[in-house]
């Protein structure tokens, strides 16, 4: 479903460019609403003041920035202008603020975060955005074979924000705060999100483990009480089990079962709706270094899903892979691609996509980094409802491009493009209809300072 050429062009700027093997949408990396962790092997003068392998983390970080958006109402919940119809360009100015907590312990891992991003806009001054997040989690040793994990994220966005793209990061402890990019704003409706996860894992013997996990996540956004927007709530549930047993080097069959289901409230034709995911998890794990390069790293998984929406059973082939190459010591890229079906946030209706994200992160000498990231999805609203008219296909996708200068381990400055784009048919399944693109360039400062050491 994803463009070829647009699909094309993404996997060759990031294999054949001069290096990186990348991480996620973080405050790693410079610039402002960006959530998650960068992995990378090398480190620049900016945050070098804490030590990796320290048994406990404290960090406050930040930024302030100030630039020229194309659109700049278009994460106002009280603006009556139809963003979308009546792009407003101007110049804006913002901020970040974030605490992260973690602790290794000899029996149990613990963590937790808490986020906050604003921004202010001199042409409507009595306009203001913000989104605010927190997350805790634990990683508890039962046994010497047995391990339990428990996260719990919520945050509150006083807009509705739309991004399909797969994560390119590692898992932070304390669970990884819910997405809250201000670019990616499309409707102004405000609501809380809540994340929750409980996960048993168990080594069965040398080649042999198995696992089972439980998550839920829920949303309740209003009603826009300006525009007349439907509100669409979602309250997901996601439990099965997994076997899994290695019969070569990074090879492994993998067997189980997940049962997913949704409840979908559309106040636009004052309905709920009940969808049911049966997952027969058969499949297989790959994960090694490729024989031409040992800089380079290929893992991918695939398995199955049988989804029943109204009455009406469809099949499917789902499935991730990551491609990650190390350049050099300073370069790296990775692309991940992920195909699945899945309940989204304010969706009156599962969803079928395909999704790759990629990044490209690297150092021009110690003071100085540059990234780019990019992401596409493509695929279906309503996927497997029996009218046709409820299928409902779309597309979007985003770029941006930072470079960071270090002052200090503690300061840097940085310059920062964005573009979204997004084109999604209207109909009663969507928050969002039509197309819309929106550019936007930011200066500003970013700040990191460890507490603890």
């Amino acid at each position: 479903m994803i463009p070829r050429g647009a699909f094309g062009v993404l996997i060759l700027a990031v294999l054949l460019a001069p290096g990186s093997n990348a991480g996620a949408q973080s405050r790693q990396g410079g610039g402002p609403d960006t959530q998650g962790e960068t992995t990378r092997p090398f480190r620049g003068l900016f945050r070098s003041g804490s030590s990796p392998t320290s048994d406990r983390s404290l960090i406050v970080s930040g930024s302030i920035y100030g630039g020229w958006d194309s659109s700049v109402l278009a994460d106002q919940p009280g603006s009556s202008i139809d963003t979308r119809g009546d792009a407003t360009e101007g110049t804006l100015g913002g901020g970040t603020l974030g605490l992260t907590f973690s602790k290794r312990g000899r029996r149990a891992d613990f963590g937790f975060n808490v986020d906050t991003s604003t921004r202010y806009y001199p042409q409507q001054q009595e306009l203001t955005s913000g989104a605010y997040n927190a997350g805790f989690g634990a990683s508890i040793a039962l046994s010497r074979r047995t391990r339990l994990g428990l996260n719990q994220t919520i945050g509150y966005q006083p807009f509705y924000q739309l991004s399909l793209f797969p994560s390119l990061g590692d898992p932070i402890l304390g669970g990884s705060p819910i997405p809250s990019n201000l670019d990616y704003v499309v409707s102004r409706d405000s609501g809380w999100i809540y994340d929750s996860a409980v996960s048993l894992d168990r080594q069965l013997g040398r080649r042999s483990a198995f696992s089972a996990f439980y998550k839920r996540s829920a949303s309740d956004f209003d009603a826009s009480t300006v525009t007349g927007a439907p509100a669409f709530d979602v309250d997901y549930q996601y439990a099965g089990f997994r076997f899994t047993r290695d019969i070569a080097r990074g090879v492994a069959l993998r067997a189980g079962y997940a049962y997913r289901t949704g409840n979908f409230s559309n106040t636009a034709i004052n309905a709920d709706d009940t969808a049911e995911a049966h997952e027969i998890d058969l499949g297989i794990n790959y994960g090694r270094q490729l024989s031409f390069s040992r800089r380079t790293t290929f893992n991918f998984s695939t398995g199955t899903t049988l989804f029943e929406v109204q009455g009406r059973r469809n099949f499917t082939i789902v499935g991730d892979a990551a491609l990650r190459h190390q350049f050099s010591r300073s370069w790296l890229s990775t692309i991940a691609y992920n195909r699945g079906v899945g309940f989204i946030t304010n969706f009156s209706g599962p969803v079928l996509s395909d999704n790759v994200s990629a990044r490209l992160d690297g150092l021009l000498g110690q003071r100085v980094m540059v990234s780019f990231q990019g992401g596409l999805s493509a695929g279906r609203v309503g996927y497997g409802a029996e009218e046709d008219d409820a299928l409902s296909d779309f597309q979007t996708y985003t770029g941006t491009a930072t470079m960071e200068y270090a002052f200090t381990a503690n300061l840097a400055s940085f310059v920062q493009y964005a573009y979204f784009y997004y084109d999604f048919p209207r109909g009663e399944l969507t928050p969002v209809g039509g197309t819309f693109n929106r550019n936007s360039v930011r200066v500003g400062l970013n700040i990191s300072v460890p507490l603890l050491r």
